[in-house]
């Protein structure tokens, strides 16, 4: 009878699962706004921009946290000294650029489809083809 062991392979002893207070606080606001769609009747594009907005959000609060970390901690480890203050801002600039760029990007093109959507949907048939129109419908109805 072997203890903790089968077979030469050692049981592994996961550590204890420490939940972090931004996930919790990101759970909480998305069942905060799943009831609150649920009790007040909101269709989905009120939701839609909830989440959108949350998005934003969310974006914001990781650039403020990369130009900390770029500034007060240690962005890339070892690699970069802590005195080495131009390489710091060389780092800040380059990522939070980046992180604009891909995520800003992001959050840019979903608020302009978020815009665009009503207009393509109620208005029928017009430069956009008829078909594309049609399947936006049926998504809307399927959302109801």
């Amino acid at each position: 009878m072997m203890s903790g062991r089968s077979a030469g392979v050692p049981v592994v002893s996961w550590a204890p699962h420490v939940v972090r207070a931004s996930s919790v606080a990101l759970v909480a606001a998305n069942l905060v706004i799943a009831a609150t769609a649920l009790f007040q009747e909101w269709g989905y594009y009120q939701a839609l921009w909830i989440f959108w907005c949350e998005m934003a959000i969310i974006g914001v609060f990781n650039l403020l946290r990369m130009v900390i970390v770029g500034f007060a901690g240690s962005p890339l480890g070892s690699l970069l000294s802590p005195d080495n203050w131009a390489g710091r801002i060389v780092v800040v600039v380059v990522l939070g650029g980046f992180f604009i760029a891909r995520f800003g990007g992001a959050v840019l093109g979903i608020g302009v489809l978020l815009l665009v959507l009503p207009s393509m949907v109620t208005h029928g048939p017009g430069p956009v083809d008829s078909k594309v129109i049609s399947t936006w419908m049926s998504a809307v109805n399927f959302a109801r």
